[in-house]
């Protein structure tokens, strides 16, 4: 798990170098494991790992995330993993379903929240709100769903909502891409100031140049 953490820093960071050491080494890691040894977290680690070194989503699920799962029904991570990944591809409806089993079996908590707003961004926005809502009922300074609800507000024009919330992300972390992201785009759309643009733009960009 540790290793997985240590190739996701460097990602985030956009040092190649060290997150293909991290896998490799996470492959060796493996191998001195027994299936039998493995608990749902390792699972989900090695699933994580799977899909970093460009396994099939479909597989990386059964083989691992459900493997975890069964492990370890109360396994919140391995819910978290399924969810995101069937966001990453598109498919909204398994990720609601995913989250919704996550918290049926393992309890609310404010990520398994996020998962579940971040499932109906694109389809139903007061559900969307809702889950965001009980997301910071339990943790205010959820990141995720701090963003999200920012999201929220520049689609409905409630920009210093927005802001606020930007804000209280910027406060915690200063660097927070995502964060400057959506700073740039208030810009953006409410000034057409090229250099507050740019400069929040860049400030997202300080981490990693090259994030997509």
């Amino acid at each position: 798990r540790l290793l997985m953490q240590r190739h996701q820093f460097a990602a985030d960071l956009g040092n190649a170098e060290i997150a293909r050491q991290a896998l490799e080494e996470l492959n060796t890691a493996a191998k001195n494991l027994p299936a039998a040894s493995r608990g749902a977290e390792d699972w989900v680690a090695l699933g994580r790992a799977a899909l970093a070194a460009g396994a099939d989503a479909q597989k990386v699920i059964a083989s691992y995330f459900q493997t975890a799962r069964k492990k370890d029904p109360k396994a919140e991570s391995a819910y978290l993993a399924e969810g995101w990944l069937a966001l990453e591809k598109n498919d909204p409806a398994r990720a609601a379903d995913t989250f919704r089993a996550g918290l049926k079996n393992h309890g609310e908590t404010p990520a398994l929240r996020h998962g579940l707003a971040a499932a109906f961004m694109s389809s139903d926005r007061a559900a969307a709100a809702e889950n965001i809502t009980r997301a910071l009922e339990i943790n205010p300074s959820h990141a995720g769903a701090l963003l999200l609800r920012a999201e929220l507000g520049i689609g409905a024009e409630k920009f210093l909502d927005a802001e606020a919330d930007i804000q209280r992300v910027l406060e915690l972390d200063g660097e927070h891409p995502a964060a400057w992201a959506l700073r740039a785009a208030i810009f953006a759309i409410t000034t057409a100031d090229a250099r507050k643009f740019g400069d929040a733009r860049e400030r997202g960009l300080a981490r990693w140049p090259r994030n997509p």
